[in-house]
C-alpha cells in the first residue's frame, strides 16, 4: 500500500491544504515456464485507491481539494469521521458520491 500527501495552493490565493491518497496495487510475476511474458516485467492483478480531503461528490473524476473556507461555505459533509492515516482497514473500492466523509487529520 502506498500512501501520498499532496500539499496544494488555491489557484489565486494564499489558502493551502492537504489531499491524502491511499493506492494498493497487486502484481504479479509471471512464471515464464507456465506462461508466455517478458522477463522481468510485473503483470498488474488488482489495484484501488481512495482519496482524502477532496469534494467527492462533484463527481468529474478530478480530485477537487477541500479548502477551510469551503467547509465553511459549502454544504455539511453527510458521511462518517475518519482518519486516512489508519493502515488497519483496506482501501475502499464502493465511494458513495453522496456521502462525503471528514478526514480527522490531514
Amino acid at each position: 500500500m502506498t500512501k501520498v500527501v499532496y500539499g496544494v495552493a488555491r489557484a489565486g490565493g494564499d489558502e493551502t491544504t492537504r489531499v491524502i491518497v491511499r493506492r494498493v496495487l497487486q502484481v504479479d510475476v509471471a512464471d515464464l515456464a507456465r506462461y508466455r511474458g517478458t522477463e522481468g516485467r510485473l503483470w498488474i492483478r488488482d489495484h484501488a485507491s481512495e482519496t482524502s480531503n477532496d469534494d467527492c461528490r462533484r463527481g468529474d473524476g478530478l480530485i477537487n481539494p477541500s479548502f477551510c473556507g469551503d467547509l465553511r461555505t459549502g454544504p455539511p459533509r453527510t458521511g462518517g469521521a475518519r482518519d486516512p492515516y489508519d493502515r488497519s482497514t483496506g482501501v475502499s473500492r464502493d465511494g458513495d458520491p453522496e456521502e462525503c466523509g471528514v478526514v480527522t487529520r490531514t
